[in-house]
């Protein structure tokens, strides 16, 4: 199945290495260009088919810094769509790299290129509705003097999406309905460096309890007592939510973010002590009056990659949901699509 993601593009209005239209400039100072960044969102984010959430299209802060060749700071400069059309730099004509970020953290104060990638992002900080997903995109171009040149860079989501697209009841006949309570992301990384470093002491929703300090395993998220870490982006509960033998619950399709989680080992179940472990996609159900859990540990996750989830339940789920479940249970298929291109992969467990 094919589909098509948003990737936020920008047009930097610069002379630069692909094909682009110059116009003359007559009042920039004596050998230098001019760089102007215009807004647009990519035409793929308009097709039909896309799915997409008004967070991932926003642009709401825009910085630009233009980096010399051994990969120090030249110039910085910031831009609100909001309150303009436009925003321009003038910079000396030469050979420069173009470091774009938008609703990242502020990074006027960045002298060199390593300086930039070092600066952190919360997952918290993009709520959806609140600020827009952090992008992060670059260029190589060249500056000449008193030109007005346009081309474009892509910027790439520095997240990973995950949708929960239907689950199917398969359950043997005796066991009747399935009364879906809540979708939730667990053991989820939540802060990461802009040249994509995570930070393997920043955890939300560890092993499905409330981040607590000291956390306690009776302390299952729930989204009423105990409650999920930046839930916007990792929670997510159901209305009319029962499924009957034989019959697929597609009403109401669950999206979640987090971070690249780059944890080479893995974990299952409560510890006193949490240790870096795989993310999870858990489902809560309950079965003849008991809530099960339906762990699903998800694949090496990528940034700007968009996973689909289909999951098939077929027996009674785990006590914990940071314990996968028992061969049989439940059987996974996962979909992966770059909101750049399409790319497809499969994974049944």
């Amino acid at each position: 199945m094919k589909k098509l993601f948003f990737a936020g593009i920008i047009a930097l209005a610069a002379a630069t290495l692909c094909s682009c239209n110059k116009t003359q400039i007559n009042q920039l100072p004596e050998g230098y260009g001019t760089v102007s960044i215009k807004i647009r969102n990519d035409e793929l984010s308009t097709k039909a088919g896309v799915n997409k959430t008004a967070s991932e299209t926003s642009i709401k802060k825009l910085e630009v810094i233009s980096l010399f060749d051994d990969g120090t700071v030249e110039k910085y400069g910031i831009f609100y769509p909001g309150t303009s059309e436009s925003f321009t730099m003038d910079i000396k004509a030469g050979h420069r790299t173009l470091w774009v970020v938008a609703n990242g953290p502020n990074i006027g104060a960045a002298k060199t290129i390593d300086d930039i990638l070092a600066y952190k992002a919360d997952l918290a900080d993009y709520q959806k509705g609140y600020f827009g997903f952090c992008m992060i995109g670059s260029d190589e171009v060249n500056i000449e003097p008193g030109v007005n040149n346009e081309c474009e860079v892509i910027l790439s989501h520095i997240c990973s999406k995950i949708n929960l697209k239907h689950i199917y009841n398969d359950l043997a006949t005796g066991l009747g309905d399935i009364t879906l309570d809540y979708a939730m992301l667990v053991n989820v990384s939540s802060l990461r460096t802009l040249g994509g470093q995570a930070i393997d002491t920043a955890w939300y929703n560890k092993m499905g309890r409330a981040d607590e300090t000291p956390q306690d395993s009776t302390h299952i998220i729930d989204g009423v007592d105990y409650l999920a870490t930046a839930p916007d982006l990792t929670f997510g509960a159901y209305t009319g939510n029962k499924i009957v033998t034989k019959k697929n619950y597609n009403r109401q399709v669950h999206t979640f973010y987090c971070y690249p989680n780059q944890s080479e080992s893995d974990t299952t179940g409560f510890t006193p002590n949490f240790t870096p472990r795989q993310t999870r996609l858990v489902v809560a159900a309950t079965i003849g009056g008991k809530q099960y859990f339906y762990p699903i540990t998800m694949p090496d996750l990528q940034p700007n990659q968009q996973y689909d989830v289909y999951l098939n339940i077929v027996g009674v789920g785990s006590d914990d949901p940071d314990i996968p479940v028992v061969k049989g249970a439940a059987e996974l298929e996962i979909g992966m699509t770059n909101w750049i291109y399409d790319e497809d992969i499969v994974e049944n467990i």
